[in-house]
């Protein structure tokens, strides 16, 4: 619908012109050839059912088309999958290969992404299978068909070195598969009676963000996200496409300083809630004043006044604290079981290995005593030496894949794994872990959602 005051409200956003031409629509010629000599997988599919990679940018519109169908029906389609299909795949860490396509007599009926990120845990670098996306025609399903998807994205994932499978899932079916919840999003709210009684002269002003804004973006972003477990490695270039890509749909605001400092940045969803916010930070008060005020300004502007004001945030991040120590708020969070964010071991000896610089941080300064060991669904995984918490000799600990998972993103502490009906986990186990899993304030900032 059109919201003649909303758009009064976001003319001096409206009104700029792209920095820049959007993305070409095809792809470069090394990447088409890339895409072409890309090998086929045979993984236990139905018979006549082959999975390969899609062919870029000849089937681009197929995957894309489909996605959009099945994930974002109430959008415009046309609209949508045109512009989907052309954001990801010009993506910095876009790469040919992880689009997978389900193909039966050359037909198309599903397909996957599974793409490569980085994610810090601490210390730590893990590399991670993302995988979205996974689709069905709805005249194919129920023949094993997505269960097969998913084992070959799970496959090239693990073959190319990621050590961790992460997606947001869909009710009552990947926990069958071994994943786990790991992450629940949220968010601080504000009642519009409370945001009243603020003192808006207090408040940074806003403006539109420009490309010129990524550096100091990039900044907030690692001050603010970049240490948390579940924050992706993130350069200057990712920064510039994902600001470049929403200029041109939504603008994201920045509140600056007197200086002209930014100090906090709200970025929106693609939605037709136009007040719904992706990401935010902000690093005092004032800055988290002005964008709860821009925020209102916007609801009112689409019929909305009113209504309670939200960010999303850690309960713990500078944002929520600051809101919290001026005006009346409640952080909220969401949790949607085995229907959330949910991840898996691809490989736990892998995992623990490209944790170890973390781990390692976590037990420097603990005396060395005893050897631990986690049996990762009947695997032995050898962690090295911990410390004084434990008697001398060895410490086996029993937990499943999905347990690993959720201690590695410090999602739940080790006393929850250990009162596990199928956990093998004694005091001395859950006191080791603790110390190597402790319970942390995992975030995955909105921008790198998938």
């Amino acid at each position: 619908p059109e919201h003649p005051a909303l758009d009064r409200l976001l003319a001096p956003w409206s009104s700029r012109q792209p920095d820049r031409q959007a993305p070409s629509e095809s792809l470069s010629p090394a990447r088409a050839s890339a895409m072409a000599d890309s090998p086929l997988w045979s993984p236990d599919a139905p018979a006549g059912v082959t999975i390969r990679p899609v062919r870029l940018p000849e089937e681009r519109d197929l995957f894309a088309g489909l996605s959009v169908a099945t994930f974002s029906a109430a959008a415009p389609w046309e609209a949508t999958r045109a512009f989907w299909g052309d954001y990801i795949v010009h993506l910095p860490y876009f790469r040919p290969g992880h689009w997978l396509g389900a193909f039966e007599a050359g037909e198309y009926i599903g397909g996957v992404a599974v793409y490569q990120r980085a994610m810090r845990v601490g210390r730590a670098i893990v590399s991670v299978g993302c995988i979205a996306s996974l689709t069905v025609r709805p005249d194919r399903r129920n023949r094993g068909i997505a269960s097969a998807l998913l084992a070959t994205a799970e496959e090239a994932s693990r073959g190319r070195g990621d050590a961790l499978a992460l997606l947001h899932g869909i009710p009552h079916f990947y926990r069958r598969f071994g994943y786990a919840d790991v992450f629940d999003p949220g968010w601080i709210r504000v009642t519009a009676a409370a945001l009243a009684e603020t003192d808006a002269d207090t408040a940074c002003p806003v403006r539109p963000a420009t490309l010129a804004d990524a550096p100091a973006l990039l900044e907030l972003f690692e001050a603010h996200f970049g240490g948390r477990v579940g924050a992706f490695e993130r350069d200057l270039d990712l920064q510039r496409y994902f600001l470049d890509a929403r200029i041109r749909d939504d603008c994201p605001i920045v509140a600056c300083d007197q200086d002209g400092q930014v100090r906090g940045y709200a970025i929106f969803e693609w939605s037709r809630k136009k007040w719904k916010v992706a990401e935010a930070v902000a690093a005092d008060w004032p800055a988290a004043l002005a964008l709860l005020r821009h925020v209102q300004g916007r609801l009112e502007a689409t019929g909305h006044a009113g209504d309670d004001v939200l960010l999303p945030c850690p309960a713990d991040s500078t944002l929520a604290m600051a809101v919290a120590d001026n005006v009346w708020s409640t952080h909220e969070t969401e949790h949607d079981a085995d229907a959330g964010w949910m991840a898996k071991p691809l490989d736990a000896q892998r995992l623990c290995s490209q944790l170890r610089p973390e781990l390692a941080e976590r037990l420097g300064k603990l005396s060395s005593r005893s050897t631990l060991t986690l049996i990762v669904d009947g695997l032995p995984v050898e962690l090295g030496r911990v410390g004084r918490s434990l008697a001398d000799g060895e410490c086996k600990v029993h937990v499943r894949g999905a347990d690993l998972a959720c201690l590695a993103f410090g999602y739940r502490p080790a006393s929850w794994v250990a009162a596990r009906s199928d956990a093998d986990v004694d005091s001395a186990g859950v006191a080791a872990l603790a110390v190597l899993f402790p319970p942390t304030g995992a975030w995955i900032a909105g921008t790198d959602w998938f």
